[in-house]
């Protein structure tokens, strides 16, 4: 194999294995990580814990531009799309929540600082949590469905303000886009208390790596462990190969391969995480004045300040304004 070389940060290093790639973490408080060599990205699934599709990909590539082909391997995998995708914030790229969108899958990824948008907005459309405002009084609203059209992915919801003085159009089916703002408008929205079972969930998965490393010696991260052939194509088969192993083993313990063996055990759930999530999350919202309207048609309706929450002005200490009895 031809030998090749890479410039990091000022330091030249050279590699006999070309598909290799180069990876260097300077983290804000000093810390360092380097590694020549792969990603392993796993997709893992959440009733068994065992991963559904693996890629293999070279480490001088980011992370999510990997995302693609790892979802096209999944598609293959299970003959479909998933209902939701939990990952970490190195996936927390508009592109990522963009093809999970389109394909009707839920994202749930922690929110990622981007070069233009440091924190979550509010904006007249939208909050910083993705719920929609309705377009007529700019209250906050409640889930419809979502579904994906010719156009592109749509949310419909209907308004939540229905006081005396909000116009009728308030009780209106209405809609928006995801292309608004991929990253927020959702198909599973942040306030359903699934949506922080599913993100409390995630940790518990990061153990795969370890398991894998000592069951099947994929992805090691040591001289012991690693393969001695050189080249992508080595660790791509045992990582397949490891997959294969891995789902008839599986099937074996659940009783998939048609014998008389079942597993009688239901799938375990953790809904506490999920209600607490929720609450916390609502509890916030109250404070930072995102369960009342606000918006151009609230100002003009006096039921709300037109400026978004996130874009004022402190406000001084003292009593809170007085909107008129909002029930909010």
């Amino acid at each position: 194999m031809d030998d090749c070389a890479s410039v990091l940060d000022q330091h030249w290093y050279r590699t006999l294995d070309a598909t290799a790639g180069f990876r260097a973490y300077m983290g804000a408080r000093g810390a360092r990580r380097f590694w020549h060599g792969y990603y392993n990205i796993k997709s893992i699934d959440h009733y068994t814990g065992a991963p559904l599709a693996i890629g293999i990909y070279s480490a001088s590539k980011n992370e999510h531009t990997c995302y693609p082909d790892l979802f096209e391997r999944l598609q293959r995998n299970i003959g479909g799309n998933p209902e939701s995708i939990v990952a970490d914030k190195g996936f927390s790229i508009e592109a990522v929540f963009a093809h999970n969108t389109n394909n009707g899958v839920a994202s749930v990824i922690p929110w990622r600082k981007g070069k233009g948008r440091l924190q979550r907005q509010d904006f007249d459309t939208h909050d910083r949590h993705g719920i929609p405002r309705c377009k007529h009084c700019g209250a906050e609203c409640e889930f419809i469905r979502f579904r994906v059209e010719k156009g592109g992915p749509r949310l419909w919801f209907r308004c939540l303000n229905q006081a005396n003085r909000t116009p009728a159009a308030c009780a209106r089916i209405q809609s928006i886009t995801c292309k608004t703002d991929y990253r927020l408008l959702l198909p599973l929205w942040r306030t359903e208390p699934i949506y922080h079972e599913l993100a409390s969930s995630h940790s518990q998965y990061e153990r795969v790596h370890r398991h894998w490393r000592e069951r099947y010696l994929v992805a090691g991260d040591n001289l012991a462990t690693r393969p001695k052939r050189r080249g992508i194509g080595c660790q791509e088969l045992r990582a397949q190969a490891a997959l294969l192993a891995e789902w008839l083993r599986i099937s074996w313990r659940e009783g998939w391969l048609g014998s008389a063996r079942r597993n009688k055990k239901s799938p375990a759930r953790y809904a506490s995480f999920g209600v607490t999530g929720s609450r916390g999350l609502k509890k916030f919202r109250i404070k930072a004045g995102l369960r009342v309207p606000y918006g151009q048609q609230a100002a003009l309706l006096g039921l709300g300040e037109a400026t978004p929450p996130s874009r004022r002005v402190a406000a001084p200490p003292g009593d809170p304004p007085d909107y008129g009895g909002v029930p909010f």
